[in-house]
């Protein structure tokens, strides 16, 4: 039931409730967000409009003409307007509190720029620290503070109410001021925190099946729990019933929520099994976890797609595990498959060590480096060569990561050194006068320091001392530092006592972790997963936003796409569809499809894939593919830097299911392509992203698409797939049509017409050239 509020008819008088106090002892770690927002005046009815757009995370019964109460997974919000009508005031708890704070603040900001133009506001954010810190009245920073801070390329901000030391850096990755100089930085920062909340979880693999599908004929199909076993070989950590049928639901759902991919055994049987379908939407819709579908029962048997349930599913990936002679083939698919999606380290043979120590250093500061043709200066040599850590650290039982191919940090954000760094528990930086002087070393500091962090050791090489007047210096003083310029042989054991005091501490800390297993630790880091993914991707949509208006074009187009494979058998019906259409065929396009289908769906195993980019709904919560498509002739390097970081975000969401450039051998060699070709791409992600987007928008214009959505007989859908909307809080977004339902969103764009108008479009293009050259038609 839909409800509306007017707010002239909201009570004056604040509702009493209570505001939660934090435990500081809980095994949850709750954190408390505030914001304030302070205006020159504030026009009468702004505060009441905020309110009603936020209305659908309202709290009904907490909710009067000068506050609301707003509710989104597990975290609590309170929005209220002071008594002297100057400023609106925001605060939030909960585990990833900054995500509803972005939902409110482009509420805020969508309706000041819609109708309220011109406005002056100033707003400000919390100190990091202290909200880290579980204070419930941190210090704020003001927006205006800290634009002037970055414009005079100021290192850092001191919080004036504990003295925390904040890096400019770290600030513009949590308030919402658009600069794309920190994009990669912000970018790594959101990933990483992923990836670590994902490293949390108990399983690798949570494995649902039908039982039925293990009482088939064995000559004819594959067991399921044959490939379950396959799969534990492999060193998984996998979750499955030995008895689906009558396992309980609450332990399924826990299971679930614990495991990093779920794995469907689909099939006619599973299709229907009013338990599986339970569980299938489950996942699918409500925890929203990534899946993989692995196709079981006899040959030929597809009766499960017909189900209007598995109808988005038929896009996705899925291993086909049916023919026992092809076993071997498709078990090494599925290995691949969970592989990419799980990112486990898996113990083999070689077993594989993770770093307890990562050395940044700088190469002017190495001898070795030196002599093999670095350049350096007359005081970078001390008596420390960095690289003979190496040896000294593996000698001491503690394993150590350096570079020593002369990676660049700047363009290896996605690469060996942040996993590097990621991996380890200990940073020893070997600071100097020329570490502070390169951008790739303050990189991996900040990095550190900022995003990691994780504990710190300077080693000062080199023999200058002009690096303590830099920032690094400042955002290093509570570090500890032991001197290697010149011959101090005691100097390795000082070294050596705080790294291992360090990697003892981050021991004890991983056994505490162990030790908090229980529901609400495991619903909290669901949720804080969800709520980290969301903000990722809408800082990462209005940063598209923002390239977007840097450009122009005939109509609007949707500003979110991605690179995706299609089968080359489907590309060929496609091309088929699309000659019969425009020829006006009397045979219905359908009818020669299917005739084939069943042959096509068993032999599209040595089928190649093509590479295609295609729109994404892009709905907060679930960004998914529609059903449009433009083939990508060649993966051109201007169109790295943008692919290569959509594909790093999307490959952490619940989307990653459906995109099958993650899970196949192709795929994979692409993105490999992709990350070679971003290395020596000069064009900004800015330029990048115009360049792909700027391809997609012109073969579209010229009639060079086609919609997935033909294969099925309906050739009514909106060529694009998507429509221009605008939500319920303001917000303007590209939609499907679940999602449009969904959210009650207004349709802004009307494609009804899209055909004739583009033909109408490309006759009078063409008259306005002809009339340019002054050729008289007539």
């Amino acid at each position: 039931m839909k409800i509306s509020i007017v707010p002239c008819l909201l009570p004056d008088t604040e509702p009493k409730f209570s505001w939660p106090e934090i435990d500081p002892f809980s095994s949850v770690k709750i954190k408390q967000f505030k914001v304030n927002y302070r205006f020159e005046y504030l026009p009468i009815g702004l505060f009441n409009r905020i309110q009603v757009r936020l209305f659908q995370y309202g709290d009904n019964s907490i909710i009067w003409k000068k506050g609301s109460l707003l509710k989104k997974n597990s975290h609590i919000a309170l929005i209220s307007q002071s008594k002297n009508a100057l400023s609106i005031k925001i605060k939030v708890q909960g585990v990833k509190p900054e995500n509803i704070v972005f939902v409110i603040h482009e509420t805020i900001e969508t309706l000041i720029n819609d109708s309220f133009n011109g406005l002056q506001y100033d707003f400000s954010f919390p100190c990091p620290d202290c909200v880290e810190s579980q204070s419930t009245e941190p210090y704020l920073f003001s927006s205006t503070l800290l634009k002037r801070a970055s414009e005079m390329k100021a290192p850092f901000l001191q919080c004036r109410k504990y003295f925390h030391a904040v890096s400019i850096q770290e600030m513009m990755a949590i308030m919402p001021i658009d600069d794309t100089n920190n994009m990669d930085l912000n970018l790594e920062y959101t990933i990483r925190d992923l990836n670590s909340l994902k490293n949390t979880f108990k399983y690798d693999v949570l494995f649902w099946y039908c039982d039925r599908d293990t009482n088939l004929d064995q000559d004819k199909s594959i067991n399921p729990l044959n490939v379950i076993k396959a799969i534990e070989s492999q060193g998984y950590h996998i979750w499955y019933s030995e008895d689906p049928s009558n396992e309980r639901l609450d332990i399924i759902t826990s299971a679930i929520k614990q495991s990093k991919l779920i794995i469907f055994g689909v099939s006619n049987n599973f299709s229907s099994d009013s338990k599986c379908i339970q569980i299938f939407e489950m996942v699918k819709n409500l925890i929203k976890k990534t899946y993989l579908l692995i196709e079981f029962g006899q040959l030929g048997a597809h009766e499960w797609l017909k189900n209007p349930l598995f109808a988005s599913a038929c896009a996705d990936f899925r291993v086909i595990m049916k023919d026992p002679k092809r076993y071997p083939t498709k078990i090494a698919d599925a290995f691949e498959s969970i592989e990419k999606i799980v990112q486990t380290d898996l113990k083999t043979g070689s077993e594989k060590i993770n770093p307890d120590v990562f050395i940044s250093y700088c190469w002017a500061n190495s001898h070795e480096a030196i002599k093999k043709g670095s350049k350096g200066t007359n005081k970078s040599l001390g008596w420390l060569d960095p690289r003979s850590l190496v040896k000294f650290f593996e000698d001491n039982g503690i394993h150590a990561w350096i570079d020593v191919d002369n990676l660049d940090s700047t363009t290896q954000m996605f690469g060996e050194i942040t996993k590097g760094m990621n991996l380890a528990k200990v940073i020893v930086a070997c600071v100097s006068d020329e570490y502070v002087e390169s951008q790739n070393c303050k990189l991996e500091f900040r990095f550190a320091h900022i995003s990691l962090k994780i504990p710190i050791v300077k080693a000062v090489v080199g023999l200058g001392n002009e690096w303590r007047k830099n920032e690094i210096a400042f955002l290093g003083s509570s570090y500890p530092e032991v001197n290697f310029q010149y011959k101090t042989p005691e100097a390795f054991s000082v070294l050596l006592k705080h790294v291992r005091l360090e990697l003892s501490k981050s021991k004890k800390n991983r056994k505490k972790e162990e030790v908090n297993d229980n529901n609400s630790v495991i619903d909290s880091n669901n949720t804080a997963i969800q709520e980290l993914y969301e903000l990722t991707q809408r800082k990462f949509l209005r940063q598209l936003i923002q390239f977007t208006s840097q450009t122009s074009t005939s109509r609007l187009y949707p500003r979110l796409l991605c690179i995706d494979f299609i089968d080359e058998e489907k590309i060929s019906k496609l091309k088929l569809i699309k000659r019969l259409r425009n020829l006006a065929a009397t045979v219905e396009p359908e009818d020669m499809i299917f005739e084939r289908a069943e042959s096509i769906e068993e032999n599209n195993v040595g089928s190649k894939l093509v590479p295609c980019i295609r729109p994404m709904c892009e709905h907060e919560e679930s960004w998914h593919f529609s059903d449009c498509i433009v083939i990508l002739p060649e993966l051109l390097s201007s169109y790295c830097p943008f692919l290569v970081r959509i594909i790093s975000i999307l490959r952490n969401g619940s989307s990653s299911n459906e995109l099958g450039v993650f899970l196949t051998e192709q795929g994979n060699m692409l993105f490999n392509d992709m990350e070679e070709k971003s290395l020596t791409e000069s064009l900004d992600i800015g330029e990048s992203y115009n360049s792909f987007r700027g391809f997609f928008i012109t073969e579209f214009e010229n009639d060079r698409y086609f919609s997935l959505s033909w294969l099925g007989g309906n050739s009514t859908i909106k060529p694009l797939g998507l429509e221009y909307c605008e939500l319920r809080n303001g917000k303007i977004l590209w939609l499907c049509k679940n999602h449009i339902e969904q959210t009650d969103a207004d349709i802004l764009s009307d494609q009804d017409n899209f055909s004739s108008n583009q033909t109408e479009q490309e006759k009078n293009n063409l008259i306005e050239e002809i009339e340019e050259v002054n050729l008289n038609i007539f």
